[in-house]
């Protein structure tokens, strides 16, 4: 094998594997939020069955950990907001919202 042949047998090994590990990253990122979603759908299911009225607003839905950076809690309310979404969507809950920037009311559907 000559020297240029050698190099860009190299580079291509070199190529895969950066490839490799980019959709293993992709891939362990994509797991954690399907987890969180999951997470999130669960928490928010068991709220809305421990309501008394069956009414929770949906700032109550998003956790307030003091130990959050800014990024974390912004990814933790769009994940609830997807949540409540995927949730509406599937009909196990209805959300309502009386004026622009009023509160969010969310009832749960299920028994």
């Amino acid at each position: 094998m000559d020297m240029e042949s050698f190099i860009a047998a190299f580079r291509a090994f070199i190529h895969r594997k950066v490839k490799g590990e980019e959709l293993m990253r992709l891939q362990h990122h994509i797991e954690r939020e399907r987890v969180s979603l999951e997470s999130k759908v669960s928490r928010i299911a068991g709220l809305l069955r421990a309501a008394k009225k069956r009414i929770v607003r949906f700032a109550e839905l998003l956790s307030s950990q003091e130990n959050k950076d800014a990024a974390e809690e912004k990814y933790d309310r769009v994940v609830t907001l997807i949540a409540v979404l995927d949730m509406a969507r599937e009909g196990r809950l209805r959300a309502q919202q009386e004026a622009n920037f009023a509160e969010i009311e969310i009832t749960g559907t299920e028994d």
